[in-house]
């Protein structure tokens, strides 16, 4: 299926069931911490560690509601306000996911950068 990993380079990420008993944010925040203080000489340092969390599926009601074909929208690249609202998340959202052929019942995702 499609994965984040396609979209971001150098990207690590944790999909939890809902139903599962460690879907908890914080424990897997801490466990990528305890990843990032590995001392493994042959991975390059990073500065700067970027944070997603799932905030919206784009249904194609959504996407025709919308008219979201013609916004020319790209992995990554934030939307803009307007459309953030009418998607009811908060801005600055990014799309991912657009137009996979894996959901065909959704057009694509939207993802919320956190401060971790």
């Amino acid at each position: 299926y499609e994965c984040i990993n396609k979209y971001a380079s150098n990207c690590l990420s944790v999909e939890i069931s809902l139903d599962s008993k460690e879907c908890n944010a914080k424990l897997w925040y801490q466990k990528v911490r305890k990843l990032s203080q590995l001392e493994i000489k042959d991975l390059p340092e990073t500065s700067k560690i970027e944070s997603y969390k799932f905030a919206a599926r784009m249904t194609l009601e959504d996407r025709d509601r919308l008219n979201l074909q013609s916004k020319d929208l790209k992995a990554f690249k934030p939307i803009s306000k307007i459309l953030a609202n009418a998607m009811g998340v908060k801005s600055p959202a990014f799309p991912i996911f657009i137009g996979d052929g894996y959901t065909p019942y959704n057009y694509g995702a939207l993802i919320n950068r956190l401060d971790v």
